[in-house]
């Protein structure tokens, strides 16, 4: 209570206050707020009498930080007006809280730090879009987000490489939020900052429900249902489990055999993505593809196939479905028979085709990403152009002192402006 009539009295001006209630709206738009109470207690199970609730009250004499319940209600209620209490989703097998004597986990974590409101709009967005993986839960904890995939709990010591390779994947696939340009942030200079990919699970964090630090209640979402080690594995595309550190950083390359029977090394950590480009060309040809582009299409997709892996059996069925697609909805039974002479094309040169026969061969072209270059000269122009709004009259000496840029950057994009 004393915390909302803080706000009424004028708080809310503050722009970290601003940014958790208008990421709580987007939030609320989307999924349903879930009670932090039953949380604890699907993950706590309390009627086991080893299973306690570790937490630790950070600013508690150091004597009396470590504390553990045998109920997540009185946990809850004794701590949730704190902004210092945080929690373990682990048990141990001593006293003594180290990631060696961990016994099983129950959540992982993927937190991060400085989430804007355009922020949490894109990491909605990739998980809509299955670039990143649904969590079970997804956490408002105040300046950040934490997204929780609960787990059934999992025995450390015959899973430990396992948990991390998971961990690593599930962080690499926020990588992305790192390259966004957000003004907000800038102006705060401040980063958009993703949890360590090396990572500790004996780290604990923020009770669910408690008082952040800028003293207002932190609310939960649920987003997905609770995951089983097997299916978050068969998502990440880990074939099997890790059972040591050698191989779990020798991972992402493994050999496996090709559809020619000759032994290829693949990028697990890109395979995800690789038949998702499959995938995303194979609704386009379908859909998409103009007259006169409709076996060279298909012929691009035969390529495409090839270089993710795809199962013949399961590319040719595809192309099979596409022809009698396109057969049925003009009306001409010769067109099935021209798209099934794809399957002649050879294997080993299907996948020496470059990307730019592929866009010529289909009609249109693949989005690609900027490069380093593309990006400083779209960045630095934006700086340029706020400062002429600012300063017209400014001379390229002074633009190149005030923004540190040198005279060979600043000439070309005046030119352009």
């Amino acid at each position: 209570m004393t915390n909302q009539i803080k706000l009424k009295l004028g708080t809310y001006h503050n722009s970290r206050v601003k940014d958790y209630f208008n990421k709580d709206r987007i939030l609320q738009s989307y999924y349903n707020q879930y009670p932090p109470i039953k949380f604890l207690q699907s993950v706590y199970n309390t009627n086991s009498p080893e299973d306690k609730v570790l937490t630790t009250l950070v600013n508690n004499p150091p004597k009396k930080r470590f504390k553990k319940y045998d109920d997540v209600t009185d946990l809850y209620f004794e701590n949730y007006e704190r902004d210092d209490c945080v929690i373990y989703f682990s048990s141990y097998f001593s006293n003594y809280y180290k990631d060696k004597n961990l016994k099983t986990i129950k959540c992982l974590v993927v937190d991060v730090d400085n989430v804007s409101t355009l922020t949490l709009y894109e990491i909605l967005k990739s998980i809509h879009n299955y670039e990143v993986l649904k969590p079970s839960f997804i956490f408002n904890s105040g300046n950040g987000v934490q997204l929780y995939y609960q787990i059934e709990p999992v025995e450390v010591p015959n899973n430990r490489f396992t948990l991390k390779l998971i961990h690593r994947r599930l962080n690499e696939s926020l990588l992305f939020l790192e390259d966004i340009e957000d003004d907000t942030l800038k102006n705060n200079d401040k980063k958009i900052k993703i949890d360590s990919i090396s990572h500790n699970f004996s780290h604990p964090y923020r009770l669910t429900g408690s008082s952040s630090k800028i003293q207002i209640q932190t609310h939960l979402y649920q987003s997905g249902d609770i995951w089983d080690l097997e299916t978050l594995m068969f998502e990440l595309g880990i074939p099997d489990r890790i059972k040591s550190t050698e191989e779990l950083n020798n991972h992402p390359k493994r050999k496996i055999k090709t559809t020619d029977n000759q032994e290829k090394i693949i990028d697990f950590t890109r395979i995800n993505n690789l038949q998702k480009w499959y995938y995303q060309t194979l609704l386009k040809v379908k859909n998409d593809t103009k007259i006169g582009f409709r076996y060279t299409s298909c012929m691009s997709l035969w390529s495409i196939g090839i270089k993710t892996f795809i199962p013949i059996d399961q590319l040719k069925q595809d192309i099979r479905n596409i022809g009698f697609y396109w057969s049925k909805k003009f009306n001409d039974q010769k067109i099935k028979e021209n798209v099934l002479k794809v399957f002649s094309m050879s294997i080993n040169k299907s996948r020496m085709v470059t990307s730019r026969t592929l866009e010529g061969w289909m009609g249109w072209s693949f989005k690609r990403k900027l490069t380093t270059k593309e990006r400083n000269f779209i960045n630095n122009k934006k700086r340029i152009k706020r400062l002429l709004n600012k300063t017209p009259d400014i001379s390229i000496r002074n633009i190149c002192l005030k923004l540190k840029l040198s005279h060979n950057t600043v000439r070309p994009i005046l030119k352009t402006l």
